[in-house]
């Protein structure tokens, strides 16, 4: 009820499609390692694999699914979500995520401690897909501005901000979520631990659609994050060399 949400601390926004497993292990761990007075929200754009049942027996007094039932784009999905949060602080999960290392309440205490702080990151590392030997993702992107990719914020701090991009949609949005902040004169900083663990779902066959769609999704958050903040950043050639020779040693 809306007595549970307003005493909510942390309000974790989750969207979902297809992917039961993940879902359940996502909500799971969020209950395991977060003590802060959490409310989760779970978007699922019509799940037939069995998500929508799971979600239904899983309500309960931390748990709200929203039902959508058609994909909105992930962007509008979440921001549909947060403009009715009413707890002070705000996270965002993907469902192939899982917390770790009490990263939630970490975050949560470190915004609370510091106002000027916007958003935390959350540090996250890949356990499965092409990037696993990383010991985490994320860092500077191609305009030499930092770049969240999963984060908590403070809830008027994303109010401020005007929340996702809906013109990015689905990839990018989250670097320009990390670049508003940012430049509405807040500070980012990540947590010291690995606070998520992800499990890249990529397709392993570069042959297929499903690649040369995932491809497409890049290239256009690529342009658009470009068209908004390139003049801003740096794209040198410097971020170039440091990228590929930390790839090359990667890859040894």
């Amino acid at each position: 009820g809306s007595s549970s949400r307003s005493a909510a601390e942390l309000a974790v926004v989750v969207g979902t499609y297809n992917r039961l497993d993940q879902i359940r292990r996502c909500i799971d761990s969020i209950r395991r390692e977060t003590r802060t007075p959490t409310m989760i929200y779970v978007t699922d754009a019509g799940s037939t694999d069995g998500t929508v049942e799971y979600l239904q027996s899983a309500a309960a007094a931390d748990l709200t699914p929203l039902l959508i039932g058609r994909k909105l784009g992930q962007a509008k999905a979440y921001n549909d979500v947060f403009r009715a949060i009413e707890a002070p602080y705000t996270a965002w999960l993907s469902d192939d995520n899982e917390v770790a290392n009490g990263g939630l309440d970490r975050a949560v205490d470190i915004l609370r401690a510091e106002p000027k702080i916007g958003m935390v990151g959350l540090k996250v590392r890949d356990k499965e897909g092409p990037f696993v030997k990383a010991p985490y993702i994320g860092g500077i992107s191609k305009a030499g501005i930092l770049n969240v990719n999963q984060g908590v914020l403070q809830t008027r701090v994303l109010r401020e901000v005007e929340y996702f991009s809906e013109t990015f949609g689905f990839y990018g949005i989250d670097p320009d979520l990390t670049a508003k902040v940012l430049f509405a004169g807040y500070d980012v900083v990540y947590t010291r631990e690995v606070a998520i663990h992800h499990y890249r779902n990529w397709p392993a066959d570069k042959s297929t659609p499903e690649w040369q769609a995932l491809q497409k999704h890049h290239e256009k958050a690529d342009r658009l994050y470009a068209a908004k903040y390139g003049a801003l950043g740096r794209f040198d050639l410097l971020w170039h060399a440091r990228r590929y020779g930390w790839k090359a040693w990667r890859e040894l």
